[in-house]
């Protein structure tokens, strides 16, 4: 009963303390620690190998530690993988609480608080005593098990199956030859906001990703084209080893900025570098271009986007409904003010592909957002253009809407004299069968598939464009 209290207590404490649990994306933190059998294993040292590593934290008195724990997964996931077998991951079990003794990992009777049985049994993989490891990683619960793969990035993987961890060990990165440099991972916004300033602080990660060491290299960072920072890399940076690590301090953003990442000059060789960009957008023009190339994998039917205007209506939507495709799509938005750019994959797998939403002077509303079921930007339409013609602020009634199988409109412009045509949201023109009178029009729209449309009145002075739903 007190150790139920204890833990509960103990789960409680570090929920609701400052320091959240290490999240998954996370870089891991570096630790040394002595197994009980006296040996000394180094994280980093271990993933500058090569391998990938699984961490077990588990404390003698968790029921669910020891089911798993007795289900032999990891065991085998060692012979397989381990020394004894191809090499490529290694295994560490963590006793994390700190209120219980190392006789309690035996399970025997010098146990100074509740054991459920001799952890060593059976298990051939390194068993350390290290509540400093359990804090160092935040632990909350147990048992936490992370997978970190040698780019040092963890990945929370929870109780799998011997074939889940098969998986997850297949999604180590691949190197490829030669000298490879990867950004492996971004803190820091990167889209279009409908904000005055942001404040950001982006961190970047930095792997060799090629099966040749990089020894040398230049880098530097520029905020709109301002260099504000600089590194000579002179080292050993083997496949799969981190080259630099790079904490920016806070930037506040007031306008639209870029920041572009270089890596050059890689082991002397001018013609070898990486440029990476990431966005901060506060304003843009109303003329959107969204560009997509879905890749191999992207399911049929499963990925599409929308936008939407200040009042939350479409004013969008798209599906990208076919593997290794191009897609590029222009919009024209009538009003100022706060629009949202929302894409989605209904199979929760996210896009293998990329997307780029940027305005006519190339600022950029959404770029390769990783994302599983659903990622979205605001965006601040602060300035309307038009490459063709000049919007009329006229007075337009159409009714009814959404309309059926007539459309009416009422208006001060002489529609005698006027074109009309429908736009789909895509863009699409339609030529429309209109009854027209001086002020007045009625629309057939029984051959226009129900969805949204923008009608256009084009004259002489401008163009005048309203949206209706065909139901």
């Amino acid at each position: 009963m007190m150790k139920r209290l204890y833990t509960l207590i103990f789960a409680l404490f570090l929920f609701n303390g400052v320091n959240a649990q290490l999240e998954s994306g996370s870089v891991a933190p570096d630790f040394e620690v002595v197994d009980l059998d006296g040996n000394t294993h180094n994280l980093f040292d271990i993933l500058n190998e090569g391998k990938t590593v699984v961490l077990d934290i588990f404390a003698t008195w968790c029921g669910p530690c020891w089911s798993y724990h007795i289900n032999h997964t990891l065991e085998d996931f060692y012979q397989a993988h381990g020394p004894n077998g191809d090499n490529t991951a290694f295994v560490m079990a963590i006793e994390g609480d700190p209120s219980t003794n190392t006789e309690c990992i035996y399970g025997n009777a010098n146990c100074n608080d509740f054991s459920i049985g001799d952890w060593t049994a059976g298990i051939s993989y390194p068993i350390i005593n290290s509540s400093q490891v359990a804090g160092l990683y935040n632990i909350s619960y147990y048992p936490t098990i992370y997978m970190i793969h040698p780019t040092r990035i963890v990945n929370e993987i929870g109780q799998l199956t011997a074939g889940q961890l098969e998986q997850a060990l297949d999604t180590r990165p691949v190197l490829s030859s030669g000298v490879n440099p990867v950004v492996t991972r971004f803190n820091g916004f990167n889209g279009s906001l409908c904000n005055d300033l942001w404040i950001t602080a982006p961190y970047y990660l930095i792997n060799n990703l090629g099966d040749e060491t990089i020894t040398q290299a230049d880098i530097t960072i520029t905020k709109n084209g301002e260099v504000i920072y600089e590194e000579a890399f002179v080292g050993e940076a083997n496949p799969y080893a981190v080259i630099t690590s790079i904490q920016l301090p806070t930037q506040v953003v007031m306008e639209n900025t870029e920041f572009k990442f270089t890596i050059g000059n890689i082991n002397g060789d001018v013609n070898q570098s990486l440029e990476h960009y990431s966005y901060v957008t506060l304003e843009t023009d109303n003329l959107i271009n969204v560009s997509v190339e879905t890749g191999e994998n992207d399911a049929l039917g499963a990925n599409y986007f929308v936008i939407t205007d200040p009042e939350g209506d479409f004013v969008a939507i798209e599906n990208l409904d076919q593997s290794n495709t191009s897609y590029n799509f222009d919009y024209t938005l009538a009003d100022k003010g706060c629009y949202t750019f929302n894409i989605y994959d209904i199979e929760g797998n996210g896009m293998e592909g990329t997307v780029k939403v940027s305005d006519s002077e190339g600022n950029v509303v959404f770029s390769n957002l990783g994302f599983e079921f659903e990622a979205s930007n605001d965006f601040e339409v602060t300035d309307l253009l038009s490459s063709t013609t000049n919007l009329l602020d006229v007075e337009l009634t159409m009714y009814p809407n959404p309309a059926y199988d007539v459309l009416n409109i009422e208006s001060d412009l002489d529609l005698q004299n006027a074109q009309i045509y429908l736009n789909s949201i895509t863009g699409q023109k339609i030529p429309v069968n209109a009854q027209v009178s001086y002020g007045n029009a009625q629309i057939s729209l029984e051959t226009i598939q129900p969805g949204v449309y923008f009608v256009n009145i084009a004259t002489e002075e401008g163009l005048v464009s309203k949206k209706f739903m065909k139901k």
